[in-house]
């Protein structure tokens, strides 16, 4: 899959370059519109949830709250967007945050204790694909790396009010990478877009530790906090700026 992501971004880079004599969404700060949209990121979460269960080792439907789902907004610039009659590429950066809580029961306090799961994201990315109609296009490559940094935050609920017990970072943001495809649907030509994209990211997160520098995990622990990043999906509102 690193060599899918490496090939598309010098793909692009090749057809910039014979893009002189075509038609730009380009402006004078290299800004050629903003987006904004909404998504769902599916992982596979083995040493959190394992983790989790040794708190709970009484509840005998802990396996049934499972972290396994964030959910998000995701805010970005299409940076350059080089159309084609017959093909469309373009380069893009992005802001995105995905969150997951999960409320249990504390049967030795009768309290609540609130676990929050936290992603955030920086990514560049590059595009690419055609049209399929006036109205439908296909994005048949959508890849890009990301530097990411996870966190959990640990509280107890007591009533309506929620009082912090303890939170756990990344030891470093993490540089990951992702790949995937989907579809682009014209509201306002060169304007307005509708875009629902499905991506499979590529990262790792082995451990987080807190302020005292301990770790969520034991350090003999063979289980990666997140172990895959999984499945994401996301629809969002493309806006260009006419300059």
């Amino acid at each position: 899959m690193k060599k899918l992501v490496v090939l598309s971004i010098f793909v692009s880079i090749g057809l910039f370059s014979t893009a002189q004599a075509q038609t730009f969404g380009f402006g004078c700060l290299g800004l050629s519109g903003v987006f904004g949209g909404y998504g769902y990121q599916y992982y596979k979460a083995d040493g959190l949830n394992n983790y989790i269960a040794s708190q709970f080792p009484d509840d005998p439907a802990i396996d049934k709250k499972n972290f396994k789902r964030g959910e998000g907004f995701i805010l970005g610039a299409n940076i350059l967007q080089v159309k084609f009659s017959s093909l469309f590429f373009g380069l893009k950066g992005f802001y995105q945050f995905s969150q997951e809580t999960k409320t249990l029961l504390n049967a030795n306090t009768s309290g609540f204790n609130s676990y929050q799961l936290n992603f955030n994201y920086w990514g560049a990315g590059i595009d690419f694909g055609f049209p399929l109609g006036s109205f439908i296009s296909l994005k048949l490559v959508d890849a890009g790396v990301t530097y990411s940094d996870i966190s959990l935050k640990i509280s107890d609920k007591i009533g309506t009010e929620i009082i912090p017990v303890m939170t756990y970072k990344s030891k470093k943001p993490l540089l990951g990478y992702y790949v995937g495809s989907g579809l682009i649907f014209n509201i306002v030509s060169n304007y307005i877009s509708l875009e629902l994209t499905a991506r499979y990211h590529f990262s790792k997160y082995d451990n987080l530790e807190n302020e005292n520098h301990e770790t969520l995990l034991p350090l003999q622990s063979k289980d990666y906090l997140i172990k895959e990043s999984g499945i994401e999906a996301t629809a969002q509102l493309n806006i260009g700026l006419p300059f």
